[in-house]
């Protein structure tokens, strides 16, 4: 699948061949580019948008490297691919391994693996012949010229006609059906609006396509975009995926801040006040969660304190409060996933404060602090804490609406493994 897939990638970024035989030269390229066995692209993709005097430029740097162990059986197929992306002054990496049926993902914060199922058979297949034909039908152009021991292939493309090529392609392949709504936002563009760049291929002595450079303008009601983009291929039938350990990653799909939760956690609980015979050890003061793997998590608020506790099952949330005033508020994460980040915060001292880590029970390690500055889960002054249970798979984060000296107080006194 990883060489169909990358054979299309670079029958797109081709799009014809010129030179004496530039038909010929784009199938020996297709042909050659189907049979590697593995290969490195790095890629540099630049986002450039302007509304009257503000301007912003989000660049992106790609690499994706593919194994096929020069075995035709499609099963053992590696493929890595790692992302760098610059926005507002922060930096974010995401790193994807896909093998043996899993997806494994490492966003820099948290690291999860789900299953990935995809039928060989149903993999794109190009017929190279009608290929190439459309895609000269959509040059206004294609120049050649020489560069040291490459070819430099400059195509200029007609963009009315860009669109019935898309159109083609997803005739041709079944499994680009579902993505016709791609097709309607392309119709929906006012083509004066858009402009594509000369597409540059630098293709070398060997037949191998070494780079591709492309990019478009687009101009709506006043914004001003720019696309621009370039892929380099290289260690073809050598390239080598780097290592990870697939134990370090979680089962479950977790959350990389408080706005998202995790939806496998189900909930038993009395908060009301009513009696209820099938909770009768439930209080306003005990909740008790559990999830699917069987771990369950007694917690119990001080009730010197007058502060009670409510699982929201909806939202996943987790809420210590007063009859006056909220005081808390937590999701359960990935243990794994939280003790990292629990550790990122506690040496971040130019965004946090550390107050302290604290063994609390056999196995369950408490860390609390307070963001000086907003950060991207927390505004400056909210006072957090982590609970890490060793013997379980997920750990429960929690924030505070109050002063910190309050949120010290209330994690003081909640029993995070309330023994019932």
């Amino acid at each position: 699948m990883k060489k169909k897939v990358l054979a299309v990638g670079m029958a797109v970024a081709v799009l014809a061949g010129c030179a004496a035989s530039p038909r010929d030269m784009l199938i020996k390229a297709y042909e050659k580019n189907t049979n590697m066995s593995s290969a490195q692209i790095d890629g540099t993709i630049t986002i450039s948008a302007s509304v009257e005097e503000a301007s912003l430029e989000i660049p992106i740097d790609l690499t994706l490297i593919f194994d096929t162990h020069e075995e035709k059986e499609k099963t053992d197929d590696e493929t890595y691919v790692k992302a760098d992306l610059s926005l507002f002054g922060n930096s974010f990496t995401q790193q994807m391994w896909v093998k043996d049926g899993m997806i494994y993902t490492d966003d820099g914060t948290h690291k999860t693996k789900q299953a990935y199922s995809a039928d060989p058979e149903s993999a794109p297949e190009i017929d190279p012949d009608k290929f190439v034909d459309s895609m000269f039908e959509s040059l206004e152009s294609a120049k050649i010229s020489k560069d040291g021991d490459e070819r430099v292939l400059t195509l200029t493309l007609n963009k009315e006609n860009v669109l019935s090529l898309l159109n083609d392609l997803l005739n041709q392949n079944k499994q680009l059906e579902d993505s016709v709504e791609v097709i309607d936002l392309f119709k929906e563009i006012d083509t004066e609006a858009l402009t594509f760049h000369d597409i540059e291929i630098r293709v070398g002595k060997d037949d191998y396509i070494n780079k591709v450079s492309l990019g478009a303008d687009i101009n709506i009601e006043g914004t001003a975009g720019v696309l621009n983009a370039e892929f380099t291929i290289k260690d073809r039938n050598s390239a080598v995926i780097p290592a990870y350990d697939p134990a370090e990653f979680a089962d479950e799909t977790v959350v990389d801040d408080l706005e998202n939760e995790i939806g496998s956690t189900d909930t038993e609980l009395n908060v009301s006040g009513e009696e209820d015979q099938s909770e009768a050890y439930g209080d306003d003061y005990t909740v008790n969660i559990w999830f699917d793997d069987g771990a369950e998590y007694w917690i119990r608020s001080p009730e010197d304190q007058d502060a009670f506790c409510y699982f929201d099952e909806d939202e996943q949330q987790l809420y210590f409060f007063t009859e006056e005033d909220l005081l808390a508020s937590g999701i359960f994460l990935n243990r794994d996933s939280l003790r990292d980040y629990l550790g990122k915060m506690a040496q971040d001292e130019e965004n946090y404060t550390l107050h302290d880590i604290t063994v609390i029970s056999d196995g369950i390690t408490r860390t609390r602090g307070c963001a000086k500055k907003d950060t991207e889960i927390l505004k400056a002054g909210t006072p957090y804490a982590g609970i890490v249970y060793d013997d379980r798979a997920y750990g429960f984060l929690m924030v505070g609406y109050g002063s910190e000296e309050d949120f010290i107080k209330l994690t003081d006194a909640i029993d995070f493994d309330y023994q019932h």
